[in-house]
């Protein structure tokens, strides 16, 4: 019977394991790409919603050349996944994402700004842009329903050149 329920125990553990791992990307470097980015679409839903213009141009001011920096990379990273197609992609994702982000400031109503609003401040916060991704790893920015590094999972079928 221990037998069994270790086996049990297992399969679920298994069976979790897929799940997981669909939040996050085949490199350290390209999560924190993404996870970056999940910070700036909250940083701009914030400011929107909560009409914070002054505190996200702070923010973004401060940041400018790493989050730039970082939407570069971004971009490179869709061209090399999805070639030709990588920009479009790429603003296909952005737009999931900001729309996401939105669609969880809408589910809060009133409570998101005060739930949320100290991002400003603890970003501005950190000594470093080199801080920027591990403060939004930690904060669990990609929302539900986002797969970040998207079709990682097979990027040979990307570049498959019909020859045999």
């Amino acid at each position: 019977m221990r037998g069994f329920f270790l086996g049990v125990v297992a399969a679920a553990g298994l069976a979790v394991q897929p799940a997981l791992a669909a939040g996050t990307c085949s490199s350290p470097a390209d999560q924190a790409l993404f996870e970056v980015l999940a910070l700036r679409s909250e940083l701009t839903i914030l400011g929107l919603q909560c009409r914070d213009n002054d505190r996200y141009a702070a923010v973004i001011r401060r940041y400018q050349p790493d989050l730039n920096n970082n939407a570069g990379a971004v971009v490179t990273w869709f061209r090399g996944r999805f070639g030709g197609r990588g920009l479009y992609e790429h603003d296909k994702f952005v737009t999931e994402m900001g729309q996401a982000h939105a669609a969880d400031a809408s589910r809060l109503g009133g409570d998101f700004c005060a739930r949320n609003g100290a991002i400003f401040e603890e970003v501005m916060a950190l000594r470093s842009g080199l801080e920027l991704a591990p403060y939004a790893a930690g904060k669990d920015l990609i929302p539900a329903g986002i797969t970040i590094c998207p079709g990682s999972a097979a990027p040979a079928a990307v570049k498959r050149t019909g020859k045999k």
